[in-house]
């Protein structure tokens, strides 16, 4: 933005709080002023626009990574099977419900399978 001149400041103020019509100088000055403040906008949207972009990538990072920080990725694989068995000895016609936790991952699948009272 191109700095306002002292001279210009008395000006300014007058014509800020009135409705009086700049002078060929002072809209010289203001039209100057003005393109100045729209080249400094559009260079700031653009940089905007690429921080929302990079914003994007970095939120699609965070929500691949994070589910691999998930506790129960940590849960030993007996412990899963003793859940699993519980289910089972709750209602024993939750069968599909065993099946259909055998289908979450490939450990919880191991899991169900090293308990052979589940079957």
């Amino acid at each position: 933005m191109t700095p306002a001149r002292p001279e210009f400041h008395l000006a300014l103020s007058q014509l800020a709080t009135t409705n009086d019509a700049p002078s060929t100088q002072d809209a010289a000055f203001l039209r100057e002023v003005v393109d100045g403040l729209d080249v400094e906008a559009d260079e700031i949207r653009t940089q905007l626009q690429a921080l929302e972009e990079k914003l994007q990538v970095v939120e699609r990072n965070r929500k691949f990574f994070k589910p691999m920080l998930s506790p129960v990725r940590r849960v030993p694989l007996e412990i899963l099977g003793d859940i699993f068995a519980l289910i089972v000895e709750m209602d024993p016609f939750l069968n599909d419900a065993l099946a259909t936790l055998c289908l979450v991952c490939k450990s919880w699948r191991r899991a169900a399978l090293g308990m052979p009272k589940l079957w």
